[in-house]
């Protein structure tokens, strides 16, 4: 029987949630890697276009889905669709409503839409970067989420009286510095450090969890309505100095 292509309009749908990733690639080994694919009917039904009855999946995992199999379990349907929830939570949403954020901050005209598309591309590098953990010793990687324990902040007293005459000609991350070493510590959680309205320098002695930590902050507040994370990593294998060999 010949394959009845998915109409035009619902085919876009899945594309744009999924932004071209695979569920099962996500789901089983943390990939957020742009596939080529194609969308996959859950139920088999290949007349059946309910948004919810499609998934897009990768090549290997469509034929995978598609063949049967007499010995090894194949894919299930249910399994599939939490792996297709997961990954639209973690990507497709944040992604739409990173953008539309930027574009209530800078506009919606043509420079504003180039803008927000160069910023797309900014949040969907760093989606990737922060969707899994792969720890020394681990075989493949988690995906970030599913690992990730809430940490707690210790850090100094928010108290008012804490400006002096001394710090007024110091510049602002000075002036934080020293408001850290004049006042006892504290342990807040993450919401309330990001409410606070200080400069922060997060220190701490290598593989502690700093980089870590940073990627928490970014996916925790991604999809808050009142913050626009923005994650630029430096000096990583795509900075200047790793692409220019004589920098």
């Amino acid at each position: 029987m010949a394959r009845i292509p998915v109409p035009g309009d619902i085919q876009d749908q899945v594309v744009l949630l999924s932004r071209r990733r695979c569920c099962v690639c996500f789901g089983l080994h943390g990939n957020v890697e742009v596939k080529a694919g194609q969308i996959a009917h859950l139920d088999h039904d290949n007349t059946n276009f309910v948004l919810d009855n499609l998934a897009f999946l990768c090549l290997e995992h469509h034929d995978e889905y598609d063949s049967k199999t007499s010995q090894s379990k194949g894919f299930r349907e249910n399994e599939v669709k939490q792996f297709r929830k997961e990954l639209y939570e973690n990507v497709g949403a944040a992604l739409s409503c990173a953008e539309q954020k930027f574009l209530k901050l800078f506009g919606d005209d043509n420079a504003g839409v180039d803008l927000a598309e160069w910023f797309k591309r900014l949040q969907d590098t760093a989606l990737v970067q922060t969707a899994t953990v792969q720890c020394l010793g681990m075989r493949n990687p988690l995906p970030f989420d599913t690992i990730y324990q809430p940490t707690r902040v210790i850090v100094a007293s928010n108290d008012d009286d804490a400006t002096g005459d001394s710090y007024v000609y110091a510049d602002r991350v000075s002036r934080s510095i020293l408001r850290g070493r004049a006042f006892d510590e504290k342990s807040i959680t993450i919401d309330e450090f990001i409410c606070r309205d200080h400069d922060a320098l997060i220190f701490s002695g290598p593989g502690w969890g700093k980089t870590t930590f940073l990627h928490h902050i970014f996916r925790s507040t991604i999809k808050k309505e009142d913050v626009l994370p923005v994650l630029i990593t430096l000096g990583g294998p795509d900075s200047a100095e790793a692409r220019n060999p004589y920098a």
